[in-house]
């Protein structure tokens, strides 16, 4: 008996699946694109004949600078005995519109009627925006041609900036170097839409630490880039009596209508005849009740006295520099940097720089990053 109820049980379950199945699997007659009505003639029994003007409705825009308007127009013919019915579909993004060749972008739904020997371009505009490759379909739905049902007109591509730089982030390192030898770094920059691109300027935030020379890219080096043609810049880092870890900066005036101004950074540390141990301040999780004090040593090399000045220091430290002598078995000076949060100080972050002056012919500046973290009182 229990059998048969399960039994029982299994059919009315199955009904009910099918009843489910058939409710969601029952073909739909709703569309984003209005539904294709049957093929209209006129009279005498003629429709229209759809022909795209050049057969292709694919273009190719090859390779398209970023945020940029770019459109491609198709002209669509009538060549039938009666009138030709096209209505717009739906676009497949919102980057892409459809206009009567007239600027003014049309709506999904919108029909334009070809009489016999007329035509009409369709235009699609497509904004780049910051695309890698595309692919995007402005479907044209024919009414009345008994052999052709819609017409998708195709744009592909590839969108790349409208500059691109080597390296791509447009950050040079040149690590640590001794501030008395000159260290030589190169960098690319081109075009893919406007392969001509020139160089207007060239500008540099210290030009007794940097120089820069441009030329034009060989055919070994666009090959690597898959370009034919581009530009190099020859940076230059100078010697210089300056110590510390440096960024520089350097502004490149282009001619190009989308991108007129690129800048590189150039990033490193220079180390000479003084030393500093540890090379950075690091203070974190400092009591603001209580402050706390950091010391660095300096080790200065060729000169038996070396006169330091601060010209500049984070406001919320105090500092002080004093000579502790002579390293044993050497002639190499040694003097304390003392670092001091005062007790009661605000919490926070302290991110700066301390920059000593010195009378040191081969090290006339010193700069010391500090970064102190003060937290809540315990």
């Amino acid at each position: 008996m229990v059998r048969w109820l399960m039994f029982s049980v299994a059919v009315v379950a199955l009904a009910a699946v099918g009843t489910v199945a058939s409710f969601y699997l029952a073909p739909s007659t709703s569309s984003s694109i209005a539904p294709l009505r049957p093929t209209s003639t006129d009279a005498k029994g003629r429709g229209g004949k759809a022909v795209v003007e050049g057969n292709s409705t694919v273009f190719d825009f090859g390779i398209l600078p970023q945020k940029t308007q770019s459109a491609h127009s198709w002209t669509i013919a009538n060549q039938g005995k009666g009138d030709l019915v096209l209505e717009v579909g739906q676009v497949t993004c919102s980057c892409t519109n459809v206009d009567l060749d007239t600027g003014q972008p049309i709506t999904a739904g919108y029909e334009v009627t070809l009489k016999p020997g007329e035509k009409k371009a369709f235009k699609i505009n497509f904004n780049t925006k910051e695309w890698d490759k595309f692919h995007q379909v402005a479907p044209i739905i024919v009414h009345n041609d008994p052999n052709v049902q819609q017409i998708d007109l195709t744009i592909d591509g590839i969108v790349r900036p409208a500059v691109m730089t080597y390296p791509a982030d447009k950050s040079v390192i040149v690590s640590t170097i001794g501030n008395d030898i000159s260290v030589v770094r190169d960098v690319a920059l081109f075009s893919f839409d406007r392969p001509d691109l020139k160089v207007l300027d060239v500008q540099v935030s210290d030009p007794k630490a940097l120089s820069v020379e441009q030329h034009d890219m060989t055919a070994d080096e666009c090959k690597q880039f898959k370009i034919t043609k581009g530009k190099r810049l020859t940076i230059t880092v100078k010697p210089t009596p300056k110590l510390g870890q440096f960024t520089e900066e350097i502004s490149v005036k282009l001619d190009h209508p989308m991108q007129d101004l690129v800048k590189f950074t150039v990033i490193g540390r220079r180390e000479g005849p003084i030393s500093v141990i540890p090379g950075t301040v690091r203070m974190f999780n400092i009591d603001a009740k209580r402050g706390a004090t950091e010391t660095l040593t300096l080790l200065v090399r060729g000169r038996e006295q070396t006169k330091f000045t601060f010209e500049h220091k984070p406001k919320a430290v105090e500092v002080a520099i004093e000579p502790m002598g002579q390293v044993e078995g050497s002639k190499v000076q040694r003097y304390q940097l003392t670092i001091k949060v005062p007790p009661n100080s605000p919490h926070g972050t302290i991110s700066d720089d301390i920059i000593l002056k010195t009378d040191h012919p081969g090290a006339l500046e010193v700069k010391i990053p500090v970064t102190i973290v003060v937290g809540q009182s315990s």
